[in-house]
């Protein structure tokens, strides 16, 4: 759940520079971490949140974070559930006021009233490997990758009015449905269920054939 320790790159397309990086390494199992990260951002606003933070360590050392990358306990980066991979947040510790910089590339923590799962060198920044959980405070200081829409394809058609056909019984199932136009084939449309959360693509696709729908092609789409 975590990428290599060393920021040699920038984070995001947003204008700003990392300076520093400094990863603090620490032994220690359970799960915490430590990794003193300083970096200085030009033009970002912040905003904030506050909430209960936890850690992992060994365990997961070595696996693939939700963003494909390989987990590194000894890196500065975290988990969370929706922020944009790649968004950098400071970590305020406050009941000491202790602080860390981690980037976001992992998603987490699954256990109810935990905003953040840090990576063990942030843990150890913070010095709560030994409680494994703290209160803090989290200071976006710069945005992440841009967002990423999805929807569901439920068919394409030459006819129109087989088009409509499906949306009308797809929006008297509860269904959303929308009819395009398709730009890279002209005379063709598709209907399609817009704005499905990735996540939430299984739970649609299920309902659609329970329905008796066909479940569609999830597809995404930049803007």
């Amino acid at each position: 759940m975590i990428p290599p320790a060393p920021w040699t790159r920038l984070v995001t397309p947003l204008a700003f520079a990392l300076v520093a990086l400094a990863p603090a390494l620490a032994a220690g199992e359970e799960e915490s971490g430590a990794a003193a990260a300083s970096i200085a951002l030009v033009g970002v606003a912040a905003s904030d949140m506050s909430g209960m933070a936890s850690w992992y360590g060994s365990r997961f050392h070595g696996r693939k974070t939700a963003n494909g990358e390989t987990y590194d306990m000894h890196a500065a980066t975290a988990a969370h559930k929706t922020l944009p991979f790649n968004t950098v947040v400071r970590v305020v510790e406050l009941n000491s006021d202790r602080k860390t910089v981690v980037r976001i590339n992992d998603r987490g923590p699954f256990v109810p009233g935990r905003i953040i799962d840090l990576s063990m060198a942030a843990a150890q920044e913070l010095n709560i490997i030994g409680s494994g959980i703290a209160r803090v405070r989290l200071e976006i200081v710069a945005q992440g990758d841009p967002p990423v829409s999805y929807y569901l394809q439920l068919g394409s058609f030459s006819e129109p009015e087989n088009a409509s056909r499906l949306a009308e019984r797809l929006t008297a199932a509860g269904f959303a449905a929308e009819i395009l136009p398709m730009a890279s084939a002209p005379g063709l449309s598709r209907v399609i269920i817009a704005q499905v959360g990735r996540d939430q693509a299984t739970v649609v696709q299920r309902q659609l054939r329970q329905q008796g729908f066909d479940p569609g092609l999830l597809r995404e789409h930049r803007p």
